[in-house]
């Protein structure tokens, strides 16, 4: 059985970033393909 799921692995760095991060997260969420 084969699975058409796709897995990926997001870093990102920072530092002192609360009121940033969830941006960043919902920003690489929305992408639709790798860069």
């Amino acid at each position: 059985m084969s699975s058409t799921a796709s897995r990926v692995c997001v870093i990102i760095a920072a530092r002192n970033a609360a009121r940033t991060i969830p941006a960043a997260i919902a920003s690489a969420l929305r992408e639709p393909e790798a860069a």
